[in-house]
């Protein structure tokens, strides 16, 4: 008798639960029909963008925040969205994260595609011999820049050669190998090796053991 009586009981349980989920997915559904297309879910933020994709030409200033809103229960809070370009992708189709915290202190995050039209990525030129006195390493970039000896862009054409740095490294008395290093505003970096003949005395760092 009561095993018959377990068996009823658990028959009834099994009904009443497929009643409760049966209700609950009657009930989101029918949010989701009152809910406009492309509105907020309420209690949440969303993070939209128009296009889907940002394309950049390199005319002009990059905006991140191009065709992208934000709404947390109905509310703007576009002014709010942070947005970082990313190290990930390719040099043609790289990766924008935009983040926004919620009223309750939770961070949401989403990611956007920017692909960029005729970029060539970061470029230096200079020759691969280099002549010149010691004098000019106080401002060497500037220098080799006037006489027409570096040139550098940042993928768009633009100039660059205030972004340029370099280091030295001894080969003999007077030798030296320059790495001239470029990295743009969009995370791409380039670099150039040439063997530099410097005149002149010249301060070297000696690391003592």
């Amino acid at each position: 008798m009561r095993r018959r009586i377990y068996h009823i009981a658990g028959i009834v349980s099994v009904f009443v639960l497929g009643a409760i989920v049966f209700a609950a997915v009657r009930n989101d559904r029918a949010q989701e029909t009152e809910r406009p297309d492309n509105s907020p879910v309420p209690g949440s933020v969303e993070i939209q963008f128009e296009p889907e994709e940002l394309t950049y030409d390199g005319e002009g200033s990059l905006d991140l925040m191009e065709g992208v809103t934000a709404w947390e229960d109905g509310a703007d809070i576009t002014d709010s969205v942070d947005a970082v370009l990313t190290g990930d992708g390719t040099p043609s189709r790289k990766k924008i994260r935009y983040s926004v915290f919620d009223s309750a202190g939770r961070a949401v995050s989403r990611e956007r595609t920017l692909i960029m039209n005729h970029y060539t990525g970061p470029q230096i030129s200079v020759p691969s011999a280099l002549n010149f006195s010691s004098e000019h390493l106080q401002d060497l970039i500037s220098w080799l820049n006037e006489q027409g000896d570096l040139k550098a862009d940042n993928g768009y054409g633009m100039d660059a050669a205030d972004r340029v740095t370099w280091v030295r490294e001894k080969v003999s008395g007077g030798v030296y190998n320059i790495v001239f290093s470029l990295s743009n505003e969009f995370l791409d970096r380039t670099e150039k090796e040439v063997r530099a003949y410097i005149s002149g005395e010249i301060s070297d760092i000696e690391l003592q053991l």
